[in-house]
This record gives C-alpha cells, structure tokens and sequence, in this order.
C-alpha cells in the first residue's frame, strides 16, 4: 500500500512539473510574438512568420507537422518532449533566423485535402 502512494504521490508531482513548464514556455512564447502573432494563436490556432529568405509560414499549434508554407507541412519536432509553446518557439526562431537550414533539417510532405487528394 505504501509503495502505491509513493508512487501516485511521485506521478502527481511530475504532472505538476510539467504543468509549470507548459505554463512558462506558453509566457516565453507569448512575449516573442507580436501583438498581431498573438491575436492569431489566441483566435486561429497559429501565428504566421516571415522567414529570413522573405517567405510566410504559419506556425501552428503543437510540435509535429504543425508548420506550413503554402500547401507544404513541414515537421521539425525536437527530440525530446517539450512544452509545444517551446517547439513552436524554435520554430519561430529558426525560421527567421535561417530559413534555409530549416528546411534542410525538417520533413516537407504535401499537405492532403479533406477529399485525399494531395493539394500540389
């Protein structure tokens, strides 16, 4: 019986942690967006950047195949699990930064329409 609280207790506490890590990386990412960025993740679910090569991407929520440029997805998710606002955050960054080695790094596919059929 010990064993279970200790454990439970143990749980609990890691779910705290993470709680307070998505809680600041959600404060970080807010303060590195615009006012207009912002209004968009609040009201649209992503916020759109303009890369260092000129181009716009939308940026949205999440960590996985969240990012899109035109009728391309792109997918540069880290390693490790992290707080989406942080994944979207480098993300951000990275794209204005070096649009080029972004998409060196990430996975492009063609982003599919409701029908299945590919949008390219």
């Amino acid at each position: 019986m010990d064993d279970w609280f200790l454990t439970d207790r143990t749980y609990t506490a890691a779910l705290e942690q993470w709680y307070v890590a998505c809680l600041a990386a959600e404060l970080l990412l807010e303060s590195c967006l615009s006012e207009e960025q912002r209004r968009n993740l609040v009201h649209r679910n992503f916020f759109e950047v303009i890369s260092s090569k000129g181009q716009l991407w939308r940026i949205w929520r999440g960590k996985a195949w969240n990012v899109r440029r035109g009728s391309e997805i792109w997918c540069a998710s880290p390693r490790v699990d992290v707080p989406d606002a942080d994944a979207m955050l480098a993300q951000k960054l990275w794209l204005e930064t070096d649009e080029d080695a972004f998409c060196s790094v990430a996975n492009a596919a063609r982003r599919v329409s409701d029908e299945g059929t590919s949008t390219l």
